[in-house]
């Protein structure tokens, strides 16, 4: 850590109100920030919204009471307000907590963001990305070792393309360049890689597939992976937000995390 991490820090904290950020001291108030993370893009005005006239306002409702969902509507406005940089930060600081109930406690709450993400019968990316590190923060982070089931990066070159592939599709929809352009660059260090897949043809189901592959990589092969993925992020000299949180999505989800620190531009 050096002092523009620090400062970048402070600065994000400094800009959360700070009753709200008191709050993700409590366990309600923690649980409440990661609902709030899922009921962002039903309404451009949650608060003034009846309970019942949302799908994911209804299954928060249902499921934790109303001063669960007020809670989680009053994060979701402040989420809005601090815009998607605050996203990974603040869950950051609500995980720990949560992290040290009980496992039944975790997968509840699990379980009711999984309705919450379907509850519109669709899932974005942004989405699938949060969902994927909670689950493995709260299900998953128990230093339980993986079989290793592939011993070299040849042995996944398929799921390893499509998670490339997906790095290649979100740096162009934040950059300048196509994702054909992005992957060309990044693959001529990285010849392993098979060619781009096309955004037509990467699905969420696919994803999670090619995830549960590289998680039984053998453990000496994964940074390697890492540092290709990080190439296709960075191309353009800079890492946006929905890039890290992608990021940090697949290198949580096959059991090789990166601190927010590993990353100089986050912006």
């Amino acid at each position: 850590p050096n002092a523009q991490h620090l400062a970048h820090a402070q600065h994000v904290l400094a800009r959360v109100a700070p009753p709200l950020l008191r709050r993700l001291e409590r366990g309600d108030g923690a649980e409440a920030l990661l609902y709030a993370l899922f009921l962002a893009g039903d309404s451009p005005n949650p608060t003034q919204a009846a309970p019942a006239s949302l799908p994911a306002h209804r299954a928060l409702h249902d499921a934790g009471g109303n001063l669960m969902l007020q809670e989680a509507l009053e994060f979701h406005a402040e989420l809005q307000r601090l815009g998607a940089i605050a996203r990974l930060p603040l869950m950051e600081l609500a995980l720990p907590s949560l992290r040290a109930r009980a496992m039944p406690e975790r997968e509840n709450i699990v379980a009711l963001i999984r309705r919450l993400v379907e509850a519109d019968r669709r899932v974005s990316l942004d989405e699938f990305v949060l969902q994927t590190i909670i689950e493995h923060d709260l299900l998953e982070r128990n230093g339980k070792a993986e079989p290793i089931r592939f011993p070299r990066l040849e042995d996944v070159r398929a799921a390893a393309t499509l998670a490339a592939s997906l790095l290649a599709h979100t740096a162009a929809r934040h950059g300048s360049r196509s994702a054909l352009e992005v992957y060309a660059l990044v693959e001529q260090q990285q010849r392993w890689l098979g060619a781009l897949v096309e955004r037509a043809e990467v699905s969420l189901a696919s994803v999670r597939a090619a995830l549960t592959q590289l998680r039984a990589l053998a453990p000496l092969e994964k940074p390697t992976l890492i540092r290709a993925l990080v190439a296709f992020a960075e191309e353009d000299g800079r890492i946006a937000v929905a890039e890290f949180e992608l990021l940090r999505a697949i290198s949580s989800a096959i059991d090789c995390p990166i601190p927010s620190l590993a990353v100089e531009e986050y912006s």
